[in-house]
C-alpha cells in the first residue's frame, strides 16, 4: 500500500508520536531505577553512620570502665543512647543510634568481652 498526498503527513506524524512514546517510557524507567538506587545509597549511608556512632559510644563506655572502674558522661556522645547493665560477673553495654544497637557483655574479673564482637549489629 502506497502512502499519498494528505495521509503522508499523518503517517510521519503517526511515526513520531510512537517513537516519543517509546522514549518517554524509556526514560521513565531508568528516572524510576536512578532514584531507586539513590534512595538505597542513602539510606546505606544513614546506616553505616548511625552504626559507627553508636560502636563509638560503645567504646567509651567500655574504655571507662576498663581504665577507672565507673562511667562519667564526660565522652560528648549526644548522638547515642547508651545503656550500662550489670550482670553477675560483669556488664553488658547497650548502645544505640537511630535504630542501630550494638550490644557487648564484659567480663570484669577476666578484663575480657563475654558476648558480642566489635562487628555484631
Amino acid at each position: 500500500m502506497k502512502v499519498t498526498g494528505k495521509h503522508r503527513g499523518l503517517a510521519v506524524l503517526l511515526l513520531v508520536l510512537t517513537m516519543l512514546s517509546v522514549s518517554l517510557m524509556v526514560t521513565l524507567t531508568m528516572h524510576h531505577r536512578i532514584f531507586g538506587l539513590l534512595k538505597e545509597s542513602h539510606m546505606q549511608m544513614t546506616m553505616t553512620e548511625e552504626f559507627w556512632i553508636a560502636e563509638g559510644g560503645l567504646e567509651c563506655v567500655y574504655g571507662q570502665l576498663r581504665n577507672s572502674g565507673f562511667v562519667s558522661h564526660s565522652c560528648g556522645l549526644t548522638a547515642c543512647d547508651i545503656h550500662l547493665f550489670a550482670i553477675p560477673d560483669g556488664w553488658v553495654i547497650h548502645s544505640t543510634s537511630g535504630s542501630v544497637t550494638v550490644r557487648k557483655g564484659f567480663n570484669t574479673l577476666e578484663n575480657r568481652w563475654i558476648r558480642g564482637s566489635w562487628n555484631d549489629l
